[in-house]
């Protein structure tokens, strides 16, 4: 998976490699150091929080991935 941090700078792409697994519509993407979770949402991932729950608030949209 590569990911690009808009208005960081340089906005070349961040690749995260690691395993994953699929189940109930979410996605679990786990390399050496952390699990990561996203809702699966048609062509879109939702990251998830640390307790498996969708960010709310102003900063919600920022953890909303892109198919490119």
């Amino acid at each position: 998976m590569e990911k690009t941090f808009l208005g960081k700078g340089d906005e070349k792409p961040f690749v995260e490699s690691g395993s994953f697994t699929v189940s109930n519509g979410i996605l679990s993407l786990a390399d050496s150091e952390e699990l990561v979770k996203y809702l699966i949402n048609g062509s879109r991932l939702k990251q998830l929080d640390g307790n498996g729950k969708e960010y709310t608030g102003d900063l919600a949209e920022k953890y909303i991935l892109n198919k490119q």
